[in-house]
């Protein structure tokens, strides 16, 4: 790809990727910033992918990590109804430092139970709404499908969301009374156990039936995810969740 000359105007797709950049990062990039040098991370990469979606355009994370300079990545964005179809997840994606510095600072026995966790409570939650909003998180968000592979540099490949096995768990504790939250904590820690970063399985959810209302447990591992991106997460399950019940 032919290098943008320092301080042109930016074209009308640049400018779309700039705008996204700029409400992520705070500030206003030229066509030959690299996103990464400006101080982005796997999380600012995941809000800007979401942002463009969000405008009808399709930007993978895996592009943005590819082609991290914005004339570059400009070249990559389409209409999203029109490469819906396409793979956007192919390929290795290098480590960032907060990356290295997981594998750097945590044993490979303890990388499973890195997480973090978010408890949704509703009255009542649909099952098969809820699955279906999960998996549309999953298809969305390749960063959810990281699969860590260690050998002599280690590097993050997105798993397609055929190989994975995301189900639904569901536990109905009402016959326990006002007790429930006991038992919650006990299946809340075993699935915080069970993420499998080799595997691609970074996120697992878990549905409680209590006496005191439903309760959706979602963990994801924190190579996937911080407290940022959570939000960004949530806005998107709650719309795909609302979706899947009028549907």
């Amino acid at each position: 790809i032919e290098a943008a000359a320092p301080g042109r105007p930016l074209s009308a797709m640049e400018e779309a990727v700039a705008r996204a950049w700029k409400e992520v990062l705070d500030k206003s990039p030229a066509a030959e910033d690299n996103f990464f040098a400006l101080g982005g991370d796997s999380i600012k990469a995941i809000r800007v992918a979401s942002r463009r979606r969000q405008d009808g355009l399709l930007l993978p994370v895996s592009d943005i990590f590819a082609r991290p300079v914005l004339a570059e990545q400009a070249l990559q964005v389409r209409a999203a109804e029109v490469t819906a179809s396409r793979e956007p997840d192919e390929g290795e994606l290098p480590l960032l430092p907060i990356h290295r510095w997981f594998l750097s600072q945590v044993p490979k026995e303890h990388r499973h139970h890195f997480n973090q966790a978010v408890v949704l409570g509703l009255a009542h939650i649909d099952e098969t709404a809820a699955a279906t909003a999960l998996r549309g998180l999953l298809a969305n968000h390749a960063a959810l499908r990281l699969r860590l592979i260690e050998g002599e540099s280690a590097v993050l490949r997105p798993v397609p969301i055929s190989q994975l096995a995301l189900r639904l768990e569901i536990l109905d504790l009402r016959e326990l009374g006002a007790q429930w939250r006991a038992a919650f904590t006990v299946a809340a820690e075993q699935l915080q156990r069970s993420l499998q970063p080799a595997t691609g399985d970074l996120v697992r959810a878990l549905l409680s039936r209590t006496a005191d209302g439903d309760r959706l447990l979602v963990i994801a591992h924190h190579l996937a995810v911080d407290v940022v991106s959570w939000g960004i997460l949530l806005a998107d399950f709650a719309q795909s969740y609302r979706s899947a019940l009028s549907g």
